[in-house]
């Protein structure tokens, strides 16, 4: 079958056509346990560190005296479902949501990706894998976003406003 040539305009054999590369990784997810703590707290911090204008806590509170075993499992008992993304086997990416409030709202929070894996899908798996986990946990809820410190969606430090945007949350 003939293919187009879009630089020259002209039809050319199959024979012509390019390869298209397209990379593909793996995002993995896992949620938490205890002895994940380790693991959470690498993470949390580093997202801390790299966009302190996206949370609603800062990287001193959750380091220094606070910065103990104690400290890092209460945050993973006290949220109801943590998550850790991985891409191509390393971790890339957090995020939580929290039990369902008086009115049967969760909340999805502390959502964070490593710089280096931005623009690689692992936003929206941590958008879908949330979604996937509180209508299992939590059937008939509603989910909402939680936006830190007045920011505002098209902001670069908050990434899952931006999903949000693009994909609406719905079930």
């Amino acid at each position: 079958m003939p293919v187009r040539n879009r630089a020259a305009g002209a039809r050319s054999a199959g024979a012509d056509r390019r390869p298209i590369i397209r990379r593909v990784t793996a995002i993995e997810t896992w949620e938490l346990t205890p002895d994940d703590w380790p693991v959470w707290r690498k993470l949390r911090q580093s997202a801390l560190a790299e966009a302190p204008e996206a949370f609603g806590s800062t990287l001193v509170e959750w380091t220094g005296e606070r910065d103990t075993e104690q400290w890092w499992l209460a945050r993973l008992r006290d949220v109801a479902v943590n998550l850790v993304l991985a891409l191509d086997g390393e971790p890339a990416g957090i995020v939580s949501i929290t039990a369902p409030d008086a009115g049967g709202t969760v909340e999805l929070i502390s959502m964070w990706v490593a710089p280096e894996a931005r623009g690689r899908g692992v936003g929206g798996e941590a958008v879908r894998q949330t979604i996937t986990r509180a209508a299992q946990r939590f059937p008939n809820c509603a989910m909402t976003l939680s936006v830190e410190n007045g920011q505002s969606p098209r902001d670069r430090a908050v990434p899952a406003s931006r999903i949000r945007r693009r994909r609406p949350v719905t079930r």
